[in-house]
């Protein structure tokens, strides 16, 4: 599931923390407890259907989710390090 956030409705709590420079270029955050299995499922006529009963879901204000974050897609799906690893909550 890829999904655009905007800043203003997120809070980061990493370590190590990130600069504003590398939050200013954009970064990937994989969130480690919520699967995209668990979230997401296609019909018999294969059309996607939201569980929004699955754990961790729907994604809410003020919980915190465990995530590793990544300078972009491809270093995450090369199965680099994460520059950072730490909590987002969304807060909107």
């Amino acid at each position: 599931m890829h999904s655009s956030v905007e800043t203003v409705s997120v809070k980061l709590n990493l370590e190590p923390a990130l600069s504003d420079v590398q939050l200013g270029k954009g970064v990937v955050a994989v969130l480690e407890d919520v699967r995209e299995l668990d979230s997401a499922t296609k019909n018999d006529d294969g059309k996607l259907i939201v569980k929004t009963g699955a754990p961790g879901l729907p994604l809410v204000p003020d919980h915190k989710y465990r995530v590793s974050v990544y300078c972009n897609y491809n270093e995450f799906l090369g199965e680099s390090q994460p520059i950072a690893k730490g909590d987002l909550t969304l807060t909107y």
